[in-house]
């Protein structure tokens, strides 16, 4: 069975299980929103692009010999 995740948001959502040290299954839910930075006294808006959730890390270098660059969203 598939889950179908309705995003009513303008921001990338995405979801992903998840297993805890005991061993119970849980549901992992990530809303990643972009906003644009405001000048002084304006309100924060919403980016007009959003940037896509991150599914893997990647590394300055190889992977396992080298730093994160980016670690995943989830």
């Amino acid at each position: 069975m598939k889950m179908e995740l309705i995003n009513a948001t303008r921001m990338a959502a995405g979801y992903t299980m998840g297993t805890e040290p005991s061993g119970r299954e849980s549901l992992v839910v990530v809303v990643k929103g972009t906003f644009r930075l405001p000048a002084p006294g304006e309100p924060v808006r919403l980016a007009d692009e959003q940037a896509p959730l991150v599914l893997a890390d990647t590394f300055t270098g190889q992977p396992g010999f080298s730093a994160p660059y980016y670690e995943v969203d989830y």
